[in-house]
């Protein structure tokens, strides 16, 4: 009885924890010097969310929004899972992209959820970014303007086949190689910020020339264990390599999103903050 009573006590304890958990928002800043970044772009800021799937934020999205412009960016970048596979509606998350659109220019890259999409599903998606003003970078790279300089920003929208295969099984997984992201975007073409839901294929990023890239889709792990860190990646690997924050390789960095959708523990959602800054930056 005794154990019985301190299990059910440690449910309750876990359970109200979670739910609390819920309801964090965390702005994340991150500065970063890249060595090929123009002087034009020292400064440059970018706000990235990711994987919200089907959280929504009571007073039509204004908490969020609050979040975001705090943070005063030059751009928003949304990587990937803006909403779950199974959503059809996407009346809110419309919205959502108007009034972000309202507060920067607004760039998305598909996750494994829009790749889960049926093909009418995947036509309204499109039609949501459009009628939004947002640009959707489905293996396309468009180069950013700052006082004559010039920055790339790619999405890579990889393939299904990493994240899971027909069955929705996760043995064998395909892997994404830097000469795949070559035959999907071409060449890098000078400093060049990539937008890559899966962090896995890390090193491909890094051999392809990435400078920045920007990843979610593993949640944080979404148990975050003290030291040990992220505890489970979508693909239920244990204790992923990568799960969240800043990773450095060569001077090329990946940084992954935590996330703001499921559930989650020691792990809050977050808004991430990216600042720019060149080699010349006083």
């Amino acid at each position: 009885m005794k154990y019985i009573l301190i299990l059910f006590v440690c449910i309750v304890v876990c359970t109200g924890l979670i739910v609390l958990e819920q309801k964090r928002l965390v702005i994340r800043q991150q500065t970063l010097q890249l060595p090929s970044l123009p002087d034009a772009f020292d400064g440059f800021r970018m706000v990235q969310l990711s994987d919200l799937h089907k959280r929504v934020y009571p007073h039509g999205e204004g908490r969020l929004l609050q979040k975001v412009q705090q943070c005063q960016p030059d751009i928003i970048v949304i990587t990937g899972d803006l909403v779950s596979r199974y959503v059809t509606d996407f009346t809110e998350r419309t919205a959502l992209l108007t009034a972000l659109r309202q507060i920067a220019p607004v760039y998305l890259s598909l996750g494994n959820h829009e790749w889960d999409f049926q093909p009418q599903q995947m036509a309204d998606y499109r039609v949501m970014v459009e009628q939004s003003n947002c640009v959707l970078l489905e293996n396309e790279t468009v180069a950013l303007q700052r006082n004559g300089a010039v920055c790339y920003l790619a999405g890579a929208s990889l393939r299904i086949g990493i994240y899971h295969d027909a069955a929705f099984q996760y043995r064998d997984l395909e892997s994404y190689t830097a000469a795949d992201l070559t035959a999907d975007l071409g060449e890098r073409k000078g400093c060049t910020i990539l937008l890559a839901h899966s962090p896995f294929p890390a090193e491909s990023y890094f051999a392809w020339g990435a400078d920045l890239t920007l990843s979610g889709h593993v949640h944080g792990g979404i148990v975050r264990l003290p030291v040990i860190g992220g505890l489970l990646s979508p693909e239920r690997r244990f204790f992923p390599q990568y799960s969240k924050g800043l990773y450095e390789k060569d001077g090329r960095y990946l940084y992954v999103n935590c996330g703001i959708g499921k559930l989650r523990l020691g792990n809050p959602s977050e808004v991430a903050v990216i600042i720019l800054q060149s080699e010349n930056s006083k």
